[in-house]
């Protein structure tokens, strides 16, 4: 599978060190960008849905940007790197391979979002 070449990173979901120094070592800090993240990603994925149900290129690159930045926030590697490949392919107007990327986009997230309500899980019970 040709789209997946750009996933370089072995690390599925959060880097969990690397966004806590991103952070300053504030584990309630990243509980609660990690909530708000939980809260926002329908609205990115409903954005990247529509926008490809629509084959409207501007709209898909700019959720794509927007949501590669949200989990950059986490240091999730290969899901940043997902969203930077569908930010790519709406910015280039070619759409053809966007219904794949998406697929893996929404898988990476699959992983990012477990590691995210287990860190979440984890602050309020402290």
């Amino acid at each position: 599978m040709e789209h997946v070449a750009y996933l370089e990173s072995p690390k599925q979901g959060i880097d969990r060190q690397a966004a806590l120094e991103l952070v300053g070592e504030d584990e309630e800090l990243l509980a609660e960008l990690a909530e708000i993240f939980l809260e926002t990603l329908p609205e990115y994925l409903t954005q990247l849905r529509e926008a490809l149900a629509k084959s409207e290129s501007h709209p898909l690159e700019r959720a794509a940007h927007a949501l590669k930045g949200s989990v950059g926030n986490f240091c999730a590697q290969r899901a940043a790197q997902a969203a930077f490949r569908l930010e790519q392919i709406g910015r280039s107007g070619d759409l053809s391979q966007a219904a794949d990327a998406l697929t893996v986009l929404e898988t990476e997230l699959k992983f990012v979002v477990s590691d995210l309500e287990s860190l979440s899980a984890q602050a309020t019970t402290q």
